[in-house]
């Protein structure tokens, strides 16, 4: 595991950049899933601003959106395939561009489609991913299965509580379509991101806590290739940790 720890939110991005730049341009990853939040959003627009510039190519790679809420329309504004769509996928030039689709009332159906989607492609040889104030992944819940498969997830009400505020077409919905912790897993590479202090003690947890159907990110320790990088303020309490055995 390699850790970057950044001054700040803007530095957190442009080293997810730099990093993001270098794998690309290795050539060895063709199929990436891609979350949506806050915390990637600068990310995107670096990544977006390269790529008008003409350093960054995208057109060798296949972007999959991790989640989205369900029931959802595709164009509501508050669907994550809107939000990707705005921030990223429709302002670069991917190869190809998957989302499950939250206004398929055969979820089931859906989900099997979009796993047999990723296995047909080969599996995904990069996860980009951040963490939940909850520690989910994706929308990999307290409580999922450490094997569990794309599927319809119920969120947590501190997920629908968090997530509220950003809402805009009446009630949040209580439900979720999204990529398992397997598919995230069995990523060739994990690029783990997470900024500001409400995240510092699932970052502290996942780095320092038992591995746990409680705390999903936390399976992520066993990841053979994973690069973390938050700000100094989700890395508040590993400093705090560390100065307290200085002293």
């Amino acid at each position: 595991m390699k850790i970057f720890i950044e001054k700040n939110y803007e530095l957190l991005s442009s080293k997810a950049v730099l990093r993001f730049k270098k794998i690309l341009e290795s050539k060895k990853v063709k199929n990436i899933a891609f979350p949506t939040g806050n915390t990637p959003k600068l990310f995107y627009r670096k990544l977006v601003e390269l790529y008008k510039k003409g350093k960054i190519d995208f057109s060798k790679i296949s972007g999959f959106l991790i989640d989205e809420y369900y029931p959802m329309k595709k164009d509501s504004k508050d669907s994550f395939n809107y939000y990707i769509s705005n921030n990223f996928f429709a302002l670069v030039n991917l190869k190809e561009k998957y989302s499950l689709n939250g206004s398929n009332l055969d979820f089931i159906s859906e989900c099997r489609s979009y796993k047999e989607l990723i296995e047909k492609k080969g599996g995904l040889d990069m996860a980009i991913l951040g963490i939940g104030e909850n520690g989910h992944i994706g929308f990999n819940e307290p409580g999922s299965e450490l094997n569990s498969r794309v599927r319809l997830v119920e969120l947590k009400n501190t997920t629908l509580d968090l997530n509220r505020a950003k809402y805009e077409a009446g009630p949040i919905p209580r439900y979720a379509l999204t990529m398992g912790i397997y598919e995230i897993f069995r990523a060739k590479r994990i690029m783990l991101l997470a900024s500001g202090k409400s995240k510092s003690e699932r970052v502290w947890d996942f780095l320092n806590g038992p591995i746990s159907r409680d705390l999903p990110v936390s399976v992520l320790r066993l990841h053979p290739d994973i690069e973390v990088i938050i700000d100094k303020e989700a890395a508040v309490l590993i400093e705090d940790k560390i100065m307290n055995l200085i002293n």
